[in-house]
């Protein structure tokens, strides 16, 4: 996903763009676990920026509650990817 990668480059509002887009594409795909992680990301993305951090980290944490809500196998996946990418982007 271009989004990720675009974060870890430092490219915040680039990323929160390209995850959106993907965002939009996962919910006509009927993708909702996808939609989740990549709304997560977003989260992520928004945690980065002083002015949407506390947003961000709330976007985060209903992206990681719904995937574990969700319960599949995808979703948990996702959860876990998304707690390990937060932990790995804050330092």
């Amino acid at each position: 996903m271009v989004g990720a990668q675009l974060i870890a480059a430092g490219r915040s509002e680039a990323a929160v763009q390209s995850l959106t887009t993907a965002v939009t594409k996962f919910r006509a795909a009927k993708k909702s676990e996808y939609t989740l992680m990549a709304e997560g990301y977003i989260g992520i993305a928004r945690t980065l920026v002083n002015s949407t951090r506390d947003a961000g980290k709330k976007d985060l944490q209903s992206a990681v509650d719904a995937l574990l809500e969700n319960g599949s196998p995808d979703a948990k996946f996702f959860a876990g990817q998304l707690r390990t990418a937060a932990k790995v982007f804050s330092k």
